[in-house]
Order: structure tokens, then sequence, then C-alpha cells
């Protein structure tokens, strides 16, 4: 009973994460909306303090999200193909979607071998760096 609670409390945080990290990708329809009232008014310190109260929702997330995997005992080849690999497809997939879209708005112009070279936004130093940890 006590872990089925334990993993319920968990679950219940990481939804209260999710909600953050998606309310601070809302641009001037959540997340700014402090800097369009007063400087000094209750709303102002409302919507700010709600603002900066939400950055703490992506580590809350990826921390809940170790911790459920701790209990996990799977081999590192099982790591790889269930969890890595499909990380990548789908990190490889959206981004080709999004640059889809970009040709489709016009700015860029299609060439499978830019989105696929090593200069596009899909190798960034960040996503290599998150890839190879």
């Amino acid at each position: 009973m006590e872990k089925r609670q334990k993993s319920l409390y968990l679950e219940v945080m990481r939804i209260f994460a999710c909600f953050f990290v998606i309310f601070n990708h809302t641009e001037h329809y959540g997340f700014f909306l402090f800097s369009q009232r007063p400087v000094g008014g209750i709303q102002f310190f409302v919507y700010m303090f709600i603002s900066i109260f939400c950055k703490f929702a992506v580590p809350l997330f990826f921390a809940i999200s170790g911790a459920l995997l701790l209990v996990k005992e799977e081999p590192l080849k099982v790591l790889w193909r269930k969890r890595i690999l499909k990380m990548v497809v789908i990190l490889t997939v959206f981004s080709f979607v999004y640059y889809l879209y970009g040709v489709y708005l016009d700015e860029w112009s299609f060439n499978l071998s830019e989105f696929s070279g090593f200069n596009s936004s899909l190798y960034s130093a960040a996503v290599i760096f998150l890839i190879f940890i």
C-alpha cells in the first residue's frame, strides 16, 4: 500500500510539473502576462510570481522520471533500444515535420542534405550532449 501511495504522489507531482512545463511555452498568452500589466500592480506581481515559480517544472519533471527509472532493473542493451532509440526517432521525426512546416511557410527551401547535415538544428550542441550522456 505504501509503494502505491508513493507512486501516486510522484505521478501527481509529475502532472503538476507537466502543467508548468506547458505554461513555460505559452509566451505572451501566459508566461509573459506580467509584462502586459502595469508595473507595481497586483496582477503584475501575481503573473510574475507564477512565471518565476514555474521555472522549477523542467528539472522536477526530469528528476521524477529519473527516480521512477531507478527502480527498474534492465540491461544497458534494453535501455538503449527501448528508451534512447525511441527518443532519437521521435526527435528526428518531429524535427522533420517542423522543417517541412518551415518549408511550407517559405522560411526555408527544401533541401534534404541541409536538414540532415551537422549544421542543422537537429544536431545542435545541446541535443548531441543529451544523446551521448
